[in-house]
């Protein structure tokens, strides 16, 4: 049976190779906050030392990008093999240690503390569900996974991500709806979009 004493780890996942933005796109910037430096700091003010940044495609930048971090840094290696290696990379860190892992994107320049906070305090209610993120009709992250899940997280392969193990618990999940979180930035028009957006 789960320790309920054990903490909730925030997993901010910045380690991919960004293939078609063509620069690493965790250092792009919005205003006067890079992608990277961003999602780290929303997700500290939720998880505090219990965050954890994962870098790869540029480590080094990334890590100096958002740096100082709160929590701890590990770094995807096989950051190549797809975003799942960053998942498991984070999740094998944490197995033990975590009661649940809260899925961080570096690219969602949308996602605030205010929603990430509202995920928390659901889980918190029921921390043996999954509670995801509901956006352009579908399920996704940010979302919390249970420890219960840790070993379906360290199954994934390639460029599979929580979406597909998420839609597989079905009527377990709990759904907060977040319309920021269909924002991603994919590609240099969809950061100048973003930044053309009135307001911004």
């Amino acid at each position: 049976m789960r320790d309920k004493s054990l903490p909730l780890f925030a997993l901010v996942l910045a380690a991919g190779q960004s293939q078609r933005f063509g620069t690493p796109k965790q250092l792009a910037t919005i205003g006067e906050q890079t992608l990277v430096e961003h999602a780290v700091r929303e997700a500290e003010a939720v998880c505090g030392e219990h965050t954890m940044l994962v870098v790869g495609n540029a480590a080094e930048a990334v890590h100096r990008a958002a740096a100082p971090l709160a929590g701890f840094l590990v770094c995807n290696d096989r950051y190549r093999d797809g975003i799942a290696s960053s998942i498991c990379t984070a999740v094998a860190a944490v197995q033990g240690i975590a009661a649940g892992v809260l899925l961080v994107l570096a690219d969602q320049p949308l996602v605030g503390r205010d929603h990430l906070t509202r995920l928390k305090q659901r889980w918190c209610r029921e921390p043996r569900r999954v509670v995801a993120s509901r956006y352009s009709g579908t399920l996704g992250v940010p979302a919390i996974i249970p420890a219960e899940l840790f070993d379906d997280l360290l199954a994934l392969r390639g460029d599979q991500g929580a979406r597909a193990l998420i839609s597989a618990q079905g009527e377990h999940v709990i759904a907060i709806d977040c319309a920021a979180a269909a924002v991603d930035i994919d590609q240099p028009s969809d950061l100048a979009d973003l930044t053309r957006s009135p307001g911004r």
